[in-house]
């Protein structure tokens, strides 16, 4: 008895461990397929039709699934997740069709007029008039927001598809990719592959999505989208005077508030960045860890912000992969370097300057006087007045920064313009493009002249297509989304080129399409529209355009038209909110923000 008793006592302590450690795989194991039973038997989470949880990146579903077409013949369509590309083409492909793939984000798609009038169109278009002889087909799979790897996983899919020539418009997203998909960025190959497997799991995609709106919960949503960025800011603060607050088109430079804020020249986005309010739970987290271990928490999960020389290194990485899986499947490739419009200028933000850096020692008052008469003198027409009074302003700045004014270039290239020196003002406008955009573009032209690749420059494109060489407002409507002109003489300059290299093989150009027919123009924007349905977000966008410029009145007809046509137009009830305040009309800035926050806080993840 007493022996039985001690050999009871005495039984293995691991064996009762590993006895428990089974029965919970096997009870998980149990609640998990009978999970993802569940879910299948009610439909939820079909991989083609859910949110693509990999946001585009590599581990993604593929972009074109085929179905039976009207003719009983094979079809590609987007997939439903993936229905934002809404182009459709034949599985099958006859000898005489000639098919461009056109990549890219946000420009390559045609944002803010559509894809139906975006510069692939146009190439399309202008090609098929310039070779009647074949049968042209360009297919636009360019997606807003998209960097170049992002463009990579669409671009290698792209390859099954029988594709006579690919065209590449990338560069533009490099820098948000980085700020807003850090973790994506930093994923392995081998981990993506792996979340691909396991994301086929309905129960692994319910247990995902479950947990991260647990973390939108905790952390607050996750922003990806500087429009969100902004957005945010601005519903996170209770209304006051300040909450649109705006600066004038003609202004000299706000200086940093302490000598040691900042490093040189400076432009904060006051709308963006973290809330410092209890009511962000980011800020309430920050608080609560303190400020390392919140930077270590960051680091841990993968939210550290990627060095420029880690953003330049995967573009070239991208744009060499690019070349060479082409090469391999023997397919043409074309590369745009992008463009940038030198005159924009964002009237949310302040720029600011260092005085201890920017302006030589005891020039600071000699700065102030001769910023603000050169300012006078610009609103009373007297350019040439200006210009003198500009330049004593670049000679009292120090000489390492007198050519980093981002307004002062801009005031000196538009009393250059309007005085007739072209010249004078292209080089006052050139000065004004981001260094990161100049260091792209020469990175993708010494990749493709060292591969042998074509590069047409967009930039030098537009510049060609006016009469005085200076590209701004004709040709943009914001900082890189084009006017109707200026996608046309994109995709038209494409056509020449492919058609005059001969890329189209075995046939003849019968000649080039006539001049395009100046479409830019909007002061009338009903003579230019009329007869054309566009989306509100094309009037969102006119409006934002006339905004920056310090064009209140036109401003505030865009966005009332995009409200009328969309009232859940976040970016237009922005707008809005901005000019009224500009304007002084408080109570309606005040109605702005209240539609806003009702907006957000109905959206999920921006």
């Amino acid at each position: 008895m007493i022996e039985a008793s001690l050999q009871r006592n005495s039984r293995n302590p691991t064996a009762d461990v590993w006895r428990v450690l089974i029965l919970l795989i096997f009870s998980f194991g149990l609640f998990f397929v009978s999970l993802e039973i569940v879910l299948r038997v009610i439909g939820y989470g079909s991989p083609s039709e859910r949110v693509d949880p990999f946001q585009g990146f590599e581990g993604t579903n593929r972009i074109f699934q085929e179905i039976e077409g009207p003719d009983g013949g094979g079809l590609y369509v987007a997939s439903p997740n993936k229905a934002y590309i809404d182009q459709r083409f034949s599985s099958s492909k006859t000898k005489n069709k000639y098919r461009i793939f056109a990549f890219g984000g946000s420009t390559t798609e045609g944002v803010p007029w559509g894809r139906n009038d975006s510069f692939p169109a146009q190439l399309h278009e202008s090609l098929q008039e310039m070779i009647p002889t074949r049968e042209i087909e360009v297919i636009n799979v360019g997606v807003a927001g998209y960097a170049s790897s992002r463009v990579l996983e669409i671009f290698k899919e792209m390859l099954d598809y029988q594709p006579d020539l690919f065209v590449v418009y990338t560069g533009q997203n490099e820098f948000r990719d980085a700020h807003f998909h850090k973790r994506e960025l930093r994923r392995s190959s081998l981990w993506a592959n792996l979340l691909n497997v396991m994301y086929r799991s309905r129960a692994v995609f319910f247990i995902s999505e479950r947990s991260e709106l647990l973390m939108q919960k905790i952390a607050g949503k996750r922003i990806v989208s500087y429009a969100a960025e902004s957005i945010e800011a601005v519903v996170n603060h209770p209304f006051s005077s300040e909450t649109f607050q705006s600066f004038n088109y003609y202004r000299q430079p706000d200086f940093v508030a302490t000598p040691d804020t900042g490093n040189g020249a400076e432009s904060i986005n006051a709308s963006g960045g973290e809330v410092d309010s209890l009511l962000n739970p980011k800020s309430w987290m920050k608080s609560v860890l303190g400020e390392d271990a919140w930077r270590h928490l960051k680091e841990w999960l993968g939210f550290e912000d990627l060095s420029e020389e880690e953003v330049y290194r995967i573009f070239e990485e991208n744009i060499r992969t690019m070349i060479d899986v082409a090469n391999q499947q023997e397919v043409n490739l074309i590369f745009v370097a992008k463009a940038q419009n030198p005159k924009v200028v964002n009237l949310q933000n302040p720029y600011r300057i260092n005085p201890h850096k920017f302006i030589a020692p005891g020039k600071v008052e000699e700065w102030r006087h001769y910023y603000s008469q050169g300012l006078t003198f610009m609103n009373a027409g007297d350019f040439q007045q200006a210009l003198e009074s500009f330049a004593q302003v670049r000679l009292s700045y120090s000489s390492a920064y007198r050519d980093r004014d981002y307004l002062l270039g801009l005031y000196m290239g538009e009393c250059y313009e309007q005085l007739g020196q072209y010249e004078q003002a292209i080089q006052e406008y050139s000065q004004r493009l981001p260094m990161a955009h100049e260091r792209l573009n020469a990175l993708l032209k010494s990749i493709a002249l060292e591969k042998n690749i074509p590069v047409l420059d967009a930039q030098q494109i537009l510049a060609q297509n006016t009469n005085t060489g200076i590209v701004g407002y004709n040709d943009f409507v914001d900082a890189v989304h084009m006017t109707l002109t200026g996608y046309e003489a994109i995709g038209r300059a494409l056509a020449d080129f492919v058609a005059n290299q001969g890329l189209v093989a075995d046939t003849q150009v019968v000649g080039v399409p006539d001049t395009p027919v100046d479409r830019s123009d909007c002061e009338g924007a009903e003579g230019c529209m009329a007869d054309r349905d566009f989306p509100a977000d094309v009037f969102t966008s006119l409006g934002w355009s006339e905004f920056n410029q310090g064009k209140l009145e036109r401003a505030l007809s865009w966005g009332l038209r995009a409200v009328e046509k969309l009232p859940e137009d976040v970016q237009a009830h922005l707008l809005l909110g901005y000019i009224y305040t500009k304007q002084g009309v408080e109570d309606q800035a005040k109605k702005e923000w209240d539609v806003l926050r009702q907006l957000w806080l109905k959206m999920e993840t921006p």
